[in-house]
């Protein structure tokens, strides 16, 4: 019998997560090709997430998936079945979900996964569920590749385009979580919260939205009286520390021919090219997630900006007095409401610790991290 005419009677079959699991023990034992085969397909073909997600974990249960016996059979077979959008969709699902040792092995995986979502949305430009798939494929490449900006927005414009097309996207809690997530990372704080909010309240039972929410509050509540108070660090400590900041300080980016020495309070808001600005360290502040790593500034004017570092490596930071050089600073404006609360500060977004100067030193190219998979997409 075809597999493909099997699948109504899987769905039965397959109704329970103890039935699953007796099948694939089953499966591995016997070392089948053939029931390999027609599990995955069962995956690709499945419409509902429960079944998906227990078919996949079974299959990774089991040995043929640890000594990727599967690959060969996933990719011939898959290839052949995926004629039709919703295969498409969940072969997307498919390499996204796989994991290797190798970096570059991963940022293939993620991008066939980018491929194969398109494929899908080309095919029925009004499928909501598809754009969604293609949001989260490209919410992957964002954390694979170092949180280039333009994938981000790419990212946004499909969930953006799920929700035109489907009106029903927007009662979609997973979507609202992925979202918000990007924007945490983007530093659009306020569509975050609201993110979080809006997926607490489409599913009340779900606590990761909630807590998420919460994380972010304490954050920015912590990050704003810190900034206030300039860490508590005042009178003649602070002076001194001030005092002490000397264009040699600049390094490679002072003197004749460097960029243009200005005061924090002269930023404009965005990129400012062609000017470098330097103060001392008066705080340091870690989120839940360790990212971003975030500081206060204070500059010789006494101006306390805050700066927010990614893709630094775990062991990277700076200290109380440190003093630090930020070419071409890039700042933004918070003015975020949400629930009753306020919070009101200007923050300078830094890409790399190693577009930083520390006590005059550069810092190395040990400082960033590589470009891995920091964050997966919740369920599609």
């Amino acid at each position: 019998m075809a597999v493909t005419s099997q699948l109504p009677e899987c769905h039965c079959i397959l109704a329970t997560r103890h039935k699953l699991w007796q099948r694939g023990v089953r499966t591995q034992k016997q070392k089948s090709r053939r029931d390999c085969r027609n599990l995955l397909t069962i995956f690709i073909h499945s419409e509902t997430t429960i079944l998906r997600r227990t078919v996949w974990k079974m299959l990774l249960g089991s040995n043929m998936m640890l000594k990727r016996k599967w690959k060969k059979p996933l990719h011939r077979w898959t290839r052949l079945m995926c004629k039709n959008k919703v295969s498409l969709r969940n072969l997307s699902m498919v390499m996204r979900q796989q994991r290797s040792q190798d970096s570059e092995e991963n940022s293939r995986n993620i991008m066939d996964s980018v491929k194969e979502a398109k494929q899908a949305v080309q095919m029925d430009p009004q499928d909501g569920t598809s754009w969604y798939i293609l949001g989260n494929a490209y919410l992957s490449l964002f954390f694979c590749t170092g949180q280039n900006p333009k994938i981000s927005q790419q990212a946004l414009n499909a969930y953006v385009q799920a929700e035109r097309v489907d009106k029903t996207a927007s009662s979609n809690p997973d979507l609202h979580l992925n979202r918000a997530t990007l924007c945490k990372y983007e530093e659009r704080f306020e569509g975050a919260l609201e993110g979080f909010s809006q997926a607490a309240a489409l599913e009340p039972s779900w606590t990761e939205p909630v807590m998420r929410e919460q994380q972010l509050l304490d954050y920015l509540g912590k990050l704003c009286g810190l900034l206030s108070n300039k860490g508590k660090i005042r009178g003649k400590r602070l002076q001194n520390m001030l005092s002490s900041l000397t264009p040699s300080l600049l390094g490679h980016f002072g003197g004749s021919g460097g960029l243009e020495f200005k005061p924090l309070s002269s930023l404009e808001p965005g990129r400012n090219p062609g000017c470098v600005v330097l103060g001392r360290v008066v705080f340091s502040l870690m989120p839940e997630e360790r990212v971003p790593f975030t500081f206060g500034l204070v500059d010789a004017e006494g101006t306390c900006y805050a700066v927010m570092v990614y893709n630094m490596v775990e062991s990277w930071g700076v200290l109380i007095a440190d003093s630090v050089t930020i070419p071409d600073p890039q700042l933004k404006q918070h003015n975020i409401k949400h629930k009753g609360q306020m919070f009101s500060f200007q923050s300078i977004r830094v890409d790399s610790p190693v577009q930083l100067l520390v006590n005059g030193k550069p810092q190395g190219p040990s400082t960033q991290a590589s470009a891995i998979v920091a964050y997966r997409p919740q369920s599609d």
